[in-house]
């Protein structure tokens, strides 16, 4: 009886703490300090006097105020004798408590070094610190509200994106940690201050804490910490901007009248937002091929090239000149040279007949002919299409890397039409037949580009027309990332 008492107990606190934004937002301080103590006054194996209990709450209260220390929910709680639930309970009712009991200059005294991420712009792009050069993009940070959400870049050569890590958490401040920095061009080491932090949402068995700090070139920096490599030098990732250009910025996304500071226009051009993932005339590009398919840095952006129309197309710095070269691959023979520059806006399209045959390299100058990009671009011969049919007839599950199987939904008893296509011919399988829920399944190769690709077909019930529908893979990166 005691034992299914407890465990009552712990279902009733695991309820409040879920639901406990909205029970905060009804109650005074006092009323959730009062149903915290009854909460911890049962114990997970016994009863424990309130006046201990109150004891105990005040020694933390008195703690929190003094250092505004916050602990990990793990540490709150009497001995071992509450349950996760009540500790975060605890946890929860003592942020508050130091939030309504403190003034905005305790805070500060309390948080010296601690960023204002209110004053800073929604969207931030830190950079690796090194050789006192600023390399190519690192961190993108949107700071939201509530949330600080983040893409941790993995890049190759030719300043190529490999790979995207997704990051997401809310900021808190905490007691000021010391924490050593690697210095730029190897001269050493320095120390900084730092109470400003992000803990990440785990990945798998992988957590992330990103600590922000304003650094000693007047503007904002951040260092990256998991439990897989817990280092004692910490590499450094710093905003081109200075605080002061990045909070002009911020005033100005809030609509407020203010001056410009600095050069925050023309040396930090971005690619229009609309053309971060699928342009309008392309918008029929799945974001996973864009993702899998193109390049993107802060100041360039170019869309996936496709044999069927063999344009070199994206965004660029509207001051920049774009050359494309293409070659016969079988031997290397210039084909052709192109040379053009954007729009106003930064948009250019370049007829480069570009094929599997016909590869085009694209070159980047800027406006004083300096070349600040060089890649060979991949031809995608296959344009993935979307995974519903707008008929309503026919649906896929988007497969996985390596995939040995097609599924997906048609009208009951469908005779269902599988075609492999690589580019240079087809190859055709046994059809399959939808059962009584119109659900069908097929042993067929899936693939992990889109060079080659299959094509599922049924015909319309009514009109006899071909319905057909292309499935393409998830990325690695949605992989690495999926919500399982």
């Amino acid at each position: 009886m005691k034992l299914i008492r407890k465990l009552c107990l712990f279902l009733i606190c695991s309820s409040i703490f879920f639901s406990q934004k909205h029970v905060v937002n009804a109650e005074t301080l006092g009323e959730q300090r009062e149903r915290i103590i009854y909460s911890l006054m049962q114990g997970m194996t016994e009863e424990l006097p309130r006046e201990e209990v109150e004891r105990y709450l005040a020694d933390e209260e008195a703690i929190i105020l003094s250092t505004g220390k916050i602990k990990d929910f793990r540490y709150y709680g009497i001995d071992g004798e509450h349950s996760t639930a009540q500790s975060m309970v605890v946890s929860d009712y003592l942020n508050r408590y130091l939030e309504e009991n403190t003034t905005e200059a305790e805070i500060q005294n309390l948080y010296p070094f601690a960023v204002e991420f209110d004053k800073l712009p929604k969207n931030m792009r830190f950079y690796h610190v090194e050789n006192t050069e600023h390399t190519f993009a690192d961190f993108d940070v949107m700071n939201e509200i509530n949330t600080i959400s983040m893409y941790y870049n993995y890049w190759g050569p030719n300043h190529s994106r490999l790979n995207s890590l997704y990051l997401e958490g809310y900021s808190e401040v905490n007691e000021t940690k010391a924490l050593v920095v690697k210095d730029v061009n190897d001269e050493g080491e320095r120390t900084i201050h730092i109470n400003s932090r992000v803990y990440t949402e785990s990945i798998r068995d992988w957590n992330y804490i990103i600590y922000f700090f304003y650094n000693n070139q007047g503007g904002v920096s951040l260092l990256k910490w998991d439990n897989h490599n817990q280092p004692e030098v910490f590499e450094e990732y710093a905003t081109i901007e200075t605080r002061e250009e990045l909070e002009t910025l911020a005033a100005i996304e809030r609509g407020d009248s203010v001056s410009a500071v600095g050069d925050i226009t023309e040396s930090n051009w971005l690619v229009p937002e609309d053309w971060r993932m699928l342009s309008t005339r392309r918008g029929d590009i799945p974001p996973v091929t864009w993702e899998l398919l193109s390049t993107k840095l802060d100041q360039l952006v170019i869309e996936p090239v496709f044999q069927q129309d063999g344009l070199v197309t994206g965004y660029v710095n509207p001051l920049y000149t774009i050359v494309v070269t293409t070659k016969q691959t079988m031997n290397d023979e210039v084909q052709s040279v192109i040379e053009v520059t954007p729009n106003e806006a930064g948009y250019f399209s370049v007829e480069a007949s570009a094929s599997v045959g016909n590869i085009p390299t694209i070159k980047i100058l800027n406006d004083v002919g300096e070349q600040v990009y060089e890649a060979e671009l991949s031809v995608v011969q296959y344009k993935p299409s979307a995974l519903e049919h707008n008929s309503g007839y026919l649906t896929l599950e988007r497969y996985f890397v390596d995939q040995s199987y097609i599924e997906g939904y048609t009208y009951p008893f469908a005779e269902v039409n599988i075609m492999q296509l690589d580019g240079y011919a087809s190859i055709g399988i046994p059809p399959v037949t939808a059962d009584s829920n119109g659900y069908f399944y097929a042993d067929v190769k899936a693939h992990q580009n889109n060079l080659t690709t299959n094509l599922v077909t049924v015909s319309h019930p009514e009109t006899s027309e071909p319905i057909t529908v292309s499935p393409y893979p998830w990325t690695q990166f949605e992989l690495d990332n999926a919500n399982w």
